[in-house]
Order: C-alpha cells, then structure tokens, then sequence
C-alpha cells in the first residue's frame, strides 16, 4: 500500500503490523438504506499520513482501491477513519476477498474503499469538485 504527501511511502504488511492499531464503533449506510453498525480495528488515517508528512494545506484524502476504484473525501471526515484490517474481532480477509477497507464516520457504505492500494494527500481549491478526482463505476457505487 503507499501513502502519498510530502513524501510517498511504500507499506509492506510487516510495516503496517508496526504501526498503531485503534477500535471504532461505525455505522455504515448501504445504498439499499440499511445500517450496519460494526466495531473496526486497524490503523488510524492519522497515523498513515503522519508517516508521510502530510502537508497542513491539505484538504481532502483520495482513497483507491488495488482494482482503480477512487473516493475523494473532505480531510476532516478522513482523521477520523481507519485503515481497517478486522470486522467485529474477525480478519476481514477471512469472510472477504480484500484485506481492508477505508471506515470513517459519516460515509456512505459505497465510499468506503475496499482493497485500499493508495491514500493521497489533496490540495483542492473551493471552488473544485471533490468527484472531479474520483473514478467510481455505477456497480461499485451502489454496492456497499
């Protein structure tokens, strides 16, 4: 996985098993309507682009998945996420054919990345358009 701000970082799983891991309680709100409420653990976004040195002008987070999925998320919401590696105690791997997913409060359950391969530091202006960065297919939006 690689971390990009002032300095892009390459994490192999040894090094990701180094850094912190943090718990949250998060509801998350499919397409469909429903809520599931889930405890994830895994590693603060804080944490990752810390090790990357993020820059303060930073303003959003765009997160992608290995297969090229990309959200684009307000880098408020994103310090509160987690790079999470086990659902409810349970290896996500282990019910899932990814090994993580992007979890922050308040997203919606198609924005919350699968399979994460990159977290992207953004500068964005106030007038630009978060989805203008995102490449999100009609399948995997409405999937959650």
């Amino acid at each position: 996985m690689t971390v990009s701000g002032n300095r892009s970082l390459s994490l192999s799983g040894e090094a990701l098993s180094m850094l912190p891991i943090e718990t949250k309680t998060v509801t998350i709100k499919c397409a469909s309507g429903t809520r599931n409420t889930a405890t994830w653990a895994g590693i603060p976004i804080l944490e990752l682009l810390s090790a990357a040195d993020v820059s303060d002008e930073t303003t959003h987070l765009v997160v992608e998945s290995d297969g090229g999925y990309r959200m684009c998320v307000d880098i408020r919401a994103a310090l509160d996420g987690l790079l999470a590696f086990f659902r409810d105690g349970t290896p996500i791997l282990e019910c899932e054919p990814y090994e993580t997913r992007f979890i922050t409060p308040g997203v919606d359950g198609a924005r919350t990345v699968k399979a994460v391969a990159l977290l992207e530091a953004r500068h964005l202006s106030p007038s630009a358009d978060p989805e203008s960065v995102e490449e999100i297919s009609r399948e995997e939006e409405y999937s959650a």
